[in-house]
This record gives C-alpha cells, sequence and structure tokens, in this order.
C-alpha cells in the first residue's frame, strides 16, 4: 500500500511582509454628549490607562478641537497619554463619534407623550433617533443622595413580597401609593403623601421597606430618612421624581419635629410650584413643578401629636396634603389586620411575625427589576393608562359617598383615590396578579382612609358646627380682664400668659352653649391641640360629660373656686 505524503495537501500561504497591520487608535472619540439639565456640551473620548484598562473622560465641546486641552483633561482622568500620543489625538478629533447621547436633566417621565421613563439605573422605553437617552449626568463633586439598585426576578418579588403583603390593609396601602406615584403627572395631580404611625416595632419599616423594594431600596438602611432640612428634603424628593417617596425614621428631627415637618409638607405638596389656580386651594401645574412624588413617613407619633407638643394645631390643607394613618388597626399589634383561613387567632400575632421576617428577606433578594416592568407596561399602555386611572380614581371617590364633604376632605378622598388607582393599574398589567383582588384592594384602602379621617376630624360637621358657636360666642360675650370681673354677674373673664390669651366662663353656662356631641367635641379639640387647662391634666374625655374638662380658679383674690372651663384662645 501506498502511502502519500501529506505535504503537498499544504496550501501555500502568500504573505506580504512589506505591510504591518493597522494599529489599534491610542485615543477615540466615542460619542458627543448633551447635558439637558445645563444646556452644557461634551465630547467623550476614550484612552488607555497605565494599569492596562480604559477611560471614559469628557471634554466641554468648546475646548474638544485642541489636542491640548484634550491630552490635559485625559492626563487628568488617569489616562495613559504624552506629548507623543498628540497626532492620535488629532485623528480623533477629526473622526466623527460613533454615538450622540442625550443625559436627561432630571429623573422621571421624559417628554410630553412620556414614552420613556428616566430611573437612576438606566431608561425604560426609548424616544427613538440617533441619540441614547441616558440618567442625569452626574455633576463633579455632588455627593450621592441615594443609590437604587436591582436584583431578583418580578415572579420573584411577586411570590416572596407581594403575595404575603396582602394581608396588610397598611402594606397594600404603600404598595398602591408606590405604583401610583408616576401616575401623578399623568393625572396632572399634585403631589401628597400620608404618616403611618403607630407603636414601635409594630411592621411600620418593615412595610415602607416594602415600598422601597418596589423602586430599587433593598432594605431598612437603604431608604432616605428625615435627618435633613427641608431643602434637603426637596433635592432629595428631586431624586425621587414621578416615583414615590419612602421617608423612614421621623424622630430623627427631634423634640420640635413639626417646626421642620410642618413646612416639609406644605414644601413637598406644592412641588415648589407656588403657582395655585383661584378656583381650588389644592390645585397647581404639575407639568410645571420640579418634581411629582407621593411621599410617606413613618413614626411612633402623629404629626397632630407632635404639633400640639409645641402648642400648634394643623392646618386643615396641611392635614388633606399628608394624613395620619394609624397603622394599627382593630386591636391587632402589628401592621398584619387581615388573618388568613388557616391560621388561628391565637396563632396569628406568632404567623405576623414571621410574614414580617419574611417580607424583609424578599425585599432583599427582589428589589427594583420590578418596577421596569411596570414602566414598560404602562408605557406599553399608552394613552389607555390615563383614561383607566381616572376611571379608578373616580370610582373609589363615588364609593366613599361623601356628600357636600369640605374641600380638604375631598381632596384627601381624593388623594386616596389616585393610590387605588395605581393599584388597580398594576393589577391590570399583571404586577399585582391574583390572589390580590380590586374588592379587596378598595375595602383596605377605604379602611386605612376611613381610619385617617377619624384620626384628624377632618370634615367633621359636628366640630365645625361646636367652633362656629364658640367664636360666635366669644364675640358676643365682650368677656372683662380678670381685673375687673365681677363674679354672679359676669359670665367669665378673659386673662394674659405667656403663652396667649385665655378665658375662664363658668362650666354650667359654657355647656349649655352645645349640645352633647357638640360640646364632646369642641372639649376634646381644645384638648388635642394643648389650649385646654384642667385641674387635672391626667385626665382624658371619657364620651360622657365634661367634668374631665373642668378647672377650679378663684376668679378673684380670695373669692371662692368657681366651677370653670379654662382654655387658651385657638388662633
Amino acid at each position: 500500500m501506498k502511502i502519500e505524503s501529506a505535504d503537498h495537501r499544504r496550501r501555500t500561504i502568500n504573505v506580504d511582509w512589506t505591510t504591518q497591520p493597522e494599529p489599534v487608535p491610542n485615543v477615540l472619540k466615542i460619542a458627543h454628549v448633551a447635558d439637558e439639565a445645563t444646556g452644557n456640551a461634551h465630547d467623550r473620548f476614550r484612552a488607555p490607562t497605565m494599569l492596562g484598562g480604559t477611560v471614559d473622560f469628557d471634554v466641554p465641546h468648546e475646548r474638544s478641537e485642541s489636542a491640548k486641552q484634550v491630552l490635559a483633561e485625559g492626563r487628568k482622568k488617569g489616562a495613559n497619554l504624552s506629548g507623543a500620543d498628540l497626532p492620535a489625538i488629532e485623528k480623533a478629533i477629526a473622526d466623527p463619534p460613533d454615538h450622540f447621547i442625550c443625559h436627561a436633566a432630571r429623573n422621571g417621565w421624559y417628554g410630553l407623550e412620556r414614552r420613556a421613563f428616566v430611573r437612576s439605573t438606566g431608561v425604560v422605553g426609548h424616544i427613538g433617533g440617533l441619540q441614547r437617552l441616558q440618567p442625569p449626568r452626574p455633576k463633579d463633586g455632588e455627593a450621592v443622595l441615594i443609590t437604587f439598585r436591582k436584583a431578583g426576578t418580578v415572579q420573584g418579588w411577586i411570590d416572596e413580597v407581594a403575595m404575603p403583603a396582602r394581608f396588610s390593609s397598611r402594606a397594600i396601602l404603600v404598595i398602591a401609593a408606590t405604583f401610583a406615584a408616576p401616575l401623578l403627572r399623568i393625572l396632572r395631580f399634585p403631589s401628597f403623601g400620608f404618616n403611618l404611625f403607630g407603636a414601635n416595632k409594630s411592621g411600620k419599616s418593615t412595610i415602607t421597606t416594602v415600598a422601597g423594594s418596589i423602586i430599587g431600596l433593598p432594605n431598612e438602611a437603604a431608604l432616605p430618612n428625615l435627618n435633613t432640612t427641608t431643602a434637603g428634603l426637596l433635592q432629595l424628593a428631586g431624586v425621587f421624581n414621578d416615583i414615590g417617596l419612602p421617608l423612614n425614621e421621623m424622630a430623627l428631627l427631634g423634640p420640635k419635629a413639626y417646626e421642620q415637618l410642618g413646612p416639609a409638607i406644605y414644601a413637598l405638596g406644592e412641588s415648589r410650584d407656588r403657582t395655585r389656580h383661584k378656583a381650588s386651594t389644592f390645585a397647581s401645574d404639575i407639568e410645571q413643578s420640579s418634581f411629582s412624588t407621593i411621599f410617606f413617613f413613618n413614626s411612633e407619633r402623629s404629626i397632630d401629636e407632635l404639633a400640639r407638643q409645641i402648642g400648634r394645631e394643623r392646618p386643615g390643607g396641611e392635614k388633606a396634603r399628608c394624613l395620619d394613618v394609624p397603622a394599627l388597626q382593630g386591636g391587632r399589634r402589628t401592621v398584619f389586620d387581615c388573618r388568613p383561613g388557616g391560621v388561628s387567632e391565637k396563632d396569628f400575632h406568632r404567623w405576623a411575625l414571621g410574614q414580617m421576617v419574611k417580607l424583609r428577606k424578599g425585599c432583599q433578594a427582589n428589589h427594583g427589576v420590578v418596577f421596569d416592568a411596570y414602566l414598560e407596561r404602562l408605557i406599553a399602555l399608552g394613552d389607555e393608562v390615563e383614561v383607566r386611572a381616572r376611571q379608578y380614581a373616580d370610582a373609589f371617590v363615588h364609593s366613599l359617598d361623601l356628600q357636600d364633604a369640605e374641600s380638604e376632605i375631598e381632596h384627601a378622598a381624593k388623594c386616596f383615590g389616585v393610590i387605588y388607582a395605581g393599584a388597580r393599574i398594576a393589577m391590570d398589567v399583571g404586577i399585582l396578579p391574583r390572589p390580590w383582588r380590586p374588592l379587596n384592594v378598595r375595602r383596605a384602602i377605604t379602611r386605612c382612609f376611613q381610619e385617617a379621617q377619624r384620626t384628624a376630624r377632618l370634615g367633621d360637621p359636628v366640630l365645625r358646627k361646636a367652633k362656629e358657636q364658640l367664636h360666635a360666642r366669644l364675640l358676643h360675650l365682650n368677656l372683662p380682664r380678670r381685673d375687673s370681673v365681677q363674679p354672679g354677674v359676669d359670665l367669665g373673664y378673659r386673662w394674659q400668659d405667656g403663652d396667649g390669651e385665655h378665658v375662664t366662663i363658668q362650666a354650667t353656662q359654657f355647656s349649655s352653649w352645645f349640645e352633647k356631641r357638640e360640646l364632646t367635641a369642641i372639649l376634646t379639640w381644645l384638648d388635642q391641640t394643648g389650649a385646654l387647662r384642667k385641674a387635672n391634666p391626667e385626665n382624658i374625655p371619657n364620651g360622657s360629660g365634661h367634668d374631665w374638662a373642668v378647672s377650679w380658679p378663684r376668679w378673684t383674690k380670695g373669692g371662692k373656686k368657681v366651677r370653670s372651663i379654662t382654655f387658651r384662645l385657638p388662633n
């Protein structure tokens, strides 16, 4: 057998040893960058570093045609460049950029058509054309206020967070509010918020973390807090534009928290926009606002209580923008107030504590991705989003049956209607699938609203009538000063103290001015605002009579003590 040599099957390779392969350029122009926040433009170059990697650096467009300026900026950023690279830099300057980058002016919806949503972690959707949309360009030396992250899967968040959370009406509220925040600008509705207050270790921070997990904050440590000024809070709200703003640890504001919190609530609610439509106390042009958000605090005390600590009463308009929502309901010791069928009443509290642990683990494992998925589906719905959201919000307000309500309570109801719309839209697009059900969600949010309304006594017609009656009586009486009062002739007197002007009225006469419910309402209100002076400061309203509110001052020096109602005049 003849064995042929393999040499004759080898192909001849012809190499032209007179030419050299073209070297990879030492410097590249990779993009032209526009910054909408400042109006400035840059050219972005890429060059090697001394450690073997590469570095990208921006050169202001007005200086980017100077090779020496590009060299200087590159070296400043760690590029391994020298004067010998000037010809390569000249060539890079002459080359067109690979692409065009547009840094959005702010996070949130981009453009009037809202086909893209800018987040710190990237852009959801697209705007078309040649340019690539990116988050706001970081400024040199500016601190990062908050860090958003993404981990896990949408299904993981649904299974490990959304499903156990549905057994808590308060968790339903914060989840719905977080999904409702991107709807505010679509509905042209102003920013608003609420305060979840109640006992420590009841789960308030846990469900605030649940809200944070939606937008990319994995745990309690990642949540923003109130250890800041009003100006700092407004700056933070700009980062949370068109998304929910969960704020932890109101206690960081200290004993005079309301002095900072009151102005902050107005500022957040107005979104820095001072313009008001004459037909509404609460209207604002949301398109011109600096930010749009639904903010929510958690604390051990209500904002009303914080105001009373410094002798103040919250204005109705402020309450409407930020209601106090009790964290606990129906005698429960945690935020879980809906007992599942397979758990006995005896075991419910232990079960609830276990669910809070599971929720925190679920948030740590799955965060950020679910909000991107929600935004993608919102964008896909197009104009249908506004139609559905309005229908859901209007249906919620209608279900409350608020007839002849004051503007404040009507506005607060509309806020909760928007929250309900957020949950319904999330359900429509599959982010909150069954066993989440519309009826259960509406009942949970309605329960939160009604308890918040009772806590605030917002729109209470009995109290309103009692206030009007008290005001009219005091105007009609023309009470004398204390040094000229005549017991047995005058019904009371006025006197001045360090914290304002006070009045003292015979208790029997005072009670005769009001019906029973009105008397209870006005005395309770005076007590809650810190205006009432009682014989025993520990006495509280007991629902039967007014003895708890009585004081026993001497109307004249050396005279008999008189059973009286004494209080500071309201502002």
